[in-house]
């Protein structure tokens, strides 16, 4: 049988590059091995901070007042404050909405979606990736990248983004069990002297 030696497309060229350079920037990620969960959070933010080129990377939950920032990474001059004290909930609650799908933005001004959407607008958000964080198969938050420039996303970079929200997710599941286990271990303490003193 011949073999099909045609040579691939300009755009199929381009986009292997892309693609191997995104999931390497990952696999270095997990290879280096951190030993906290907090310097695995602060650099899996970095990583698309770095590799997206956006503004900022956060992890929100979701509470009973709205939505929670609980760790994030930007760029070294930007302002990040804001939306630290205060998320665009419209996002968050769109991929809340979606779960099964990653939220992808490419320039908030052209979409009638958001352009009319006053924390979109007063915030200069532009662009956004998120996708959801999961916990006992529930939706417990969201990660989000956004940026102030519009940017066409490439499948491999919208691919990054639900791979390091689907790592995290364990990570954040892996946490909750080791308090869990913690809690447990110090109540089964507590009755075992409760126990002892009465005897």
């Amino acid at each position: 049988m011949a073999r099909d030696r045609r040579k691939p497309t300009p755009a199929a060229a381009a986009a292997g590059p892309v693609r191997d350079a995104e999931f390497d920037a990952l696999l270095e990620l997990l290879q280096a091995g951190p030993s906290e969960t907090t310097e695995l959070f602060s650099n899996s933010l970095a990583l698309l901070v770095d590799r997206l080129h956006m503004d900022l990377a956060m992890l929100t939950r979701i509470t009973d007042l709205g939505y929670e920032v609980f760790w994030w990474k930007a760029r070294p001059d930007f302002a990040a404050e804001p939306f630290l004290f205060s998320p665009v909930g419209a996002f968050c609650d769109r991929v809340v909405a979606w779960p099964q799908r990653t939220l992808v933005i490419r320039d908030t001004r052209q979409d009638p979606a958001w352009s009319s959407d006053p924390a979109v607008v007063s915030r200069g958000v532009v662009s956004f990736l998120g996708a959801p964080l999961w916990e006992g198969g529930e939706v417990i938050g969201t990660l989000g990248v956004q940026g102030a420039a519009p940017r066409d996303f490439k499948h491999p970079e919208v691919a990054l983004v639900a791979a390091v929200a689907k790592l995290l997710s364990k990570t954040l599941e892996i946490e909750t069990l080791k308090n869990q286990l913690h809690l447990a271990r110090e109540a089964l303490e507590l009755s075992s002297a409760v126990v002892e003193d009465s005897a």
